[in-house]
């Protein structure tokens, strides 16, 4: 489930709260007074943190899929939903998170969304580069052929790829539509 844990003083880290989800979470994102969970066979949880020492489930969605990770925008969340792709989830009402579009992509692990993309790590699909300026009807743009993207996190101009045996693998993104490796 979900561990909050207090770090106040860095070297002596505190667990002061806890949850239990239905399944097994796998991803995490926090906004405002609620973390948003990937909870494996059970989807998306929503659990509000407003009293770290007693965090509670307040809502959820089944995604269909294996919900791997999870990115929140706004008043969306973007859940890593294995291979039934990206779920694109209204969170506008905690307590009644609906799917309100997705996009398949082959074997969805992570996400990470900047400005109007979200960039899926796509285990051996590499890097997907899909726009959300549409939540409903999300649009894969560009993709690239990173070997075995397990994870993904994005700053500026550059999507970040953990990529299984092969490393870090850092990748300009300013042109999504043909994202391209400047590093490993």
């Amino acid at each position: 489930g979900l561990q909050v844990i207090d770090i106040t003083n860095p070297a002596s880290p505190q667990i002061v709260g806890s949850v239990v989800t239905p399944s097994y979470a796998t991803g995490v994102a926090v906004s405002g007074a609620y973390a948003y969970v990937a909870d494996w066979f059970s989807g998306l949880q929503v659990i509000d943190i407003t009293n770290p020492a007693s965090p509670q489930i307040v809502g959820s969605v089944d995604t269909s899929g294996f919900a791997r990770g999870v990115a929140i925008s706004s008043t969306h969340a973007y859940v890593a939903d294995g291979s039934s792709g990206l779920q694109v989830i209204d969170i506008t009402n905690p307590a009644s998170p609906r799917i309100v579009g997705n996009v398949d992509t082959y074997d969805a692990n992570d996400v990470a969304v900047s400005r109007a993309y979200a960039y899926v790590a796509d285990r051996s699909s590499g890097l997907q580069v899909i726009d959300v300026t549409n939540p409903a009807s999300p649009q894969i743009v560009g993709s690239l052929d990173t070997d075995y993207a397990n994870d993904v996190a994005v700053s500026g101009a550059y999507a970040y790829v953990a990529n299984g045996s092969s490393g870090l693998q850092v990748i300009d993104i300013t042109n999504p539509a043909s994202p391209q490796i400047v590093g490993s």
